[in-house]
Formats: structure tokens, sequence, C-alpha cells
């Protein structure tokens, strides 16, 4: 019983992981078009040039 609950936890623990890699995806960083990064401000600041 030790090793199955050992081994559903590995692969929970490797699923986890590679959820909280999807949600650190943005348009910058992977081939996502920039309409998926939602409302949420850059985090890059504007620079206006005069």
């Amino acid at each position: 019983m030790v090793a199955d609950l050992t081994a559903r936890l590995e692969q929970v623990l490797g699923r986890v992981a590679e959820l909280e890699a999807r949600l650190k995806q943005s348009s910058s960083n992977s081939s996502k078009p920039p309409s998926s990064d939602g409302l949420a401000k850059s985090r890059e600041p504007v620079r206006i040039s005069v």
C-alpha cells in the first residue's frame, strides 16, 4: 500500500510541476499569441521618447 501511494504521489507531483510551468508561460516565452496573456499589465516599463 505504501509503495502504491508513493507512486501516486510521484505522479501527482510531476503533474503539478507541469501545470506550474504552463502557468508561467506568456506570449514572450512561448508560441502563444499576445491576446492569450489576458489583461494583466506588462512587467516591462513603457518608454516614451520625446
